[in-house]
């Protein structure tokens, strides 16, 4: 729903000196999408065979040839369109926790991400820019270039220090896992 094209975006930010990126969630599928209504049987079933859902989304099933595809196809997409950078965000381990019905079941549950990770990293090519924000460092590792190892920031003391603390923690893994991405910093004056 961009006003645009994606390649004219791309263009567009490249003209100002900067590389086109773009956030996305690709493991979830909102339950009122056309994917969401139309296609639940590439989502991750529940016990009871309905798509199992964490809020208002439901879950891709990293497992089927046919989320591959899909895959592919929309970060291929936007490769060819110029973006260089893809956040992925929203894998987190409560997804996880939920995704035990998947067509594949040989796989553990940080395999089956891995797998939809695979997918992504071949659509995007090896000279973009993955940043995992919220995927479990083993499924992620290898296949993202940057991680996310704070929370978002807000403007609560609270927040900066949890932050911080999250941070002093994570920095070990900046050069020797990936390169961290510690949110952005808050800065006031009177």
């Amino acid at each position: 729903r961009f006003p645009q094209t994606y390649r004219a975006l791309a263009e567009e930010i490249e003209a100002a000196g900067f590389v086109p990126g773009v956030w996305l969630a690709p493991l979830q599928a909102h339950t009122y999408s056309r994917l969401g209504r139309h296609r639940q049987d590439l989502l991750v079933p529940g016990a009871d065979g309905y798509p199992v859902t964490v809020g208002q989304h439901a879950l891709l099933d990293f497992t089927l040839p046919e989320v591959h595809d899909i895959l592919r196809e929309w970060f291929g997409g936007l490769r060819a369109a110029g973006f260089r950078l893809f956040k992925l965000d929203y894998i987190y381990a409560d997804y996880l926790a939920v995704m035990n019905h998947c067509a594949d079941r040989t796989r553990g549950k940080a395999g089956i991400i891995r797998q939809g990770l695979e997918v992504i990293r071949e659509a995007v090519g090896p000279e973009s820019h993955i940043l995992n924000c919220g995927a479990p460092v083993e499924c992620a590792l290898g296949l993202a270039d940057s991680a996310r190892v704070t929370t978002d920031i807000h403007t609560f003391w609270g927040h900066v220090k949890h932050n911080a603390r999250q941070l002093s923690a994570r920095l070990w893994q900046n050069g020797r896992l990936w390169r961290i991405d510690p949110d952005f910093a808050i800065i006031r004056c009177a």
